[in-house]
């Protein structure tokens, strides 16, 4: 029962450090959730709760962000940023993505998860601009034009996933070595 208690605390640690990504300065992207979800697919079992954890944490760091980061933009509560659907499809992508590809601690299994779910989440949130906004006309040169526009936010992105994927994991793996409370669970 120790070790459980150990694992479920470790998790939610590492977890809710790295939601707070979003709350500090960082480059547009750059943070990491697509890890959180990642890294959940490969510790948490249970593959809805696994899911659940990096919306949950999106959902929260948009809360904060909307209503008191930006709340002067607004004249109510905020309770979905538009586009939220796009950007959460874009994130549950990655968690189902993870679940597939994560099934042991090899690397390359990481940085497949890192890499495909960046891929997802830049199709679908990108869509998701293209038709919810007339910024970019709704032609396959606008479509175009969107994807173009949006390579760099790809980059942060992937870089969020592997950064903090590398951080998320290496503390998990380095937790486990050093206590072996993980290993029974």
């Amino acid at each position: 029962m120790k070790s459980n208690w150990i694992k479920v605390s470790a998790i939610a640690v590492l977890v809710l450090i790295a939601a707070f990504s979003r709350l500090i300065p960082h480059p547009s992207n750059f943070t990491a959730i697509g890890a959180i979800a990642i890294f959940g697919a490969y510790t948490i079992q249970n593959k809805w709760i696994s899911t659940i954890i990096p919306l949950l944490a999106m959902w929260i760091s948009d809360l904060f962000i909307n209503n008191i980061v930006y709340a002067s933009y607004y004249t109510s509560m905020v309770w979905f940023s538009e586009g939220f659907a796009w950007i959460y499809t874009g994130i549950l992508a990655q968690s189902i993505i993870s679940w597939f590809l994560i099934s042991e601690n090899k690397f390359t299994n990481i940085t497949s998860s890192s890499l495909l779910g960046a891929i997802a989440f830049f199709i679908l949130s990108n869509i998701g601009v293209w038709i919810g906004s007339t910024m970019y006309p709704h032609t396959l040169a606008g479509l175009t034009t969107c994807f173009g526009a949006a390579i760099p936010f790809f980059a942060n992105t992937l870089a969020g996933n592997l950064f903090f994927s590398a951080i998320l994991f290496g503390s998990y793996f380095l937790v486990e070595k050093k206590t072996n409370s993980f290993q029974t669970v």
